[in-house]
């Protein structure tokens, strides 16, 4: 039941929120796309950056919210819509 409510209300969307505050703009613009299943090299032509940028960044989130491998961070850029 709890996995059907709204992340208001089971407690998760303040947990997110404070860990967004802990990556830049740009790495939330990269987490968007990714949410929305681009690929690096689509998000690099979306935001008029290189590949490796966007790949750094991705880096830097999993880094600075201790994310492990790619799966998870894509789990979690869904779970921030």
């Amino acid at each position: 039941m709890k996995d059907e409510l709204p992340l208001e209300y089971t407690g998760e969307r303040p947990k997110l929120e404070l860990q967004l505050k802990k990556i830049s703009n740009a790495e939330k613009r990269v987490l968007t796309y990714l949410a929305q299943g681009l690929s690096s090299s689509k998000i690099a032509l979306e935001l008029f950056i290189s590949y490796k940028t966007v790949n750094n960044h991705k880096a830097n989130i999993s880094r600075k919210l201790h994310i492990n491998g790619p799966n998870s961070l894509i789990a979690f850029a869904i779970k921030c819509k």
